[in-house]
C-alpha cells in the first residue's frame, strides 16, 4: 500500500474513532488530559484556535504557548492555558492532540488507546472493546487477556496504554455502528407500539 494511501486510510479510521468514542463519554465534561504533560501545537490547530479566538497567530503563541526556538515547537504545558474553571474555552476548535486522545492510529497498522482506567473515555471504550472480541474473536480476547494480566499492578497515577490493530479496531467500530442502529430501531418501534396503545 502506498503512503498516500495509507495516510487517508490512517485518518479516516481517526476520523470514524473520534466520531464513535463520543458515544462513550462526554470528554467535555472532564479535565484529566488537560492537566497532565504536555500538548504540541501544529500549524493548523494554531491558525484554527487564533480565527476562533479572534487574535492573530502570533498573540496566540506568545500568550499562549511556549515556542522552543531551537526546535521550533510549539507547546502548550499543562494545565493547559485554556483550561478555564475547569472549561475548554477552545473545545469546538480543540488541538487535533486533544480531539484525538486517548485513541491515536499510526501509520504503521497500530492503534494506540492511552489512559485505560484513568480515563473514564478510554475505560468504557476498551470495555466494549474486549466485550466485542470476547464474542466475535475469542483467540484474540484470549491474546488480550494474557497482555493484560503480565501488567504491573497500578500505582496511583499509572495508566494502562494498550496496542490494537486497526482492522479489529475498524470491525468493532462498525459493529458498533450497526448495533447503535438496531437499537434505535427498536425504540422506535417501541415508541410506535406504546402510541398504538
Amino acid at each position: 500500500m502506498n503512503s498516500n494511501r495509507r495516510n487517508m486510510r490512517t485518518k479516516a479510521l481517526q476520523e470514524l474513532i473520534n466520531t464513535t468514542i463520543q458515544d462513550f463519554s462526554d470528554c467535555s465534561l472532564c479535565t484529566f488530559c488537560c492537566i497532565e504533560g504536555v500538548i504540541n501545537l501544529y500549524e493548523a490547530d494554531i491558525l484554527k484556535i487564533s480565527k476562533y479566538l479572534k487574535i492573530n497567530p502570533k498573540s496566540l503563541v506568545e500568550h499562549y504557548t511556549k515556542y522552543n526556538l531551537k526546535t521550533g515547537e510549539i507547546k502548550i504545558d499543562l494545565p493547559c492555558s485554556f483550561l478555564k474553571k475547569n472549561q475548554c474555552i477552545i473545545y469546538p476548535v480543540r488541538p487535533e492532540v486533544c480531539r484525538n486522545y486517548p485513541l491515536f492510529v499510526e501509520n504503521n497498522d497500530t492503534v494506540h488507546v492511552y489512559a485505560i482506567e484513568t480515563c473514564a473515555t478510554a475505560t468504557l471504550f476498551f470495555e466494549a472493546y474486549t466485550d466485542f472480541l470476547e464474542t466475535y474473536h475469542p483467540d484474540c480476547y484470549r491474546i488480550l487477556q494474557k497482555n493484560l494480566d503480565k501488567e504491573k499492578p497500578l500505582k496511583n497515577n499509572d495508566m494502562i496504554n494498550m496496542q490494537f490493530s486497526k482492522e479489529h479496531l475498524e470491525l468493532f467500530i462498525k459493529w458498533l455502528n450497526a448495533s447503535k442502529k438496531e437499537r434505535k430501531a427498536t425504540k422506535n418501534v417501541l415508541k410506535k407500539q406504546d402510541h398504538q396503545k
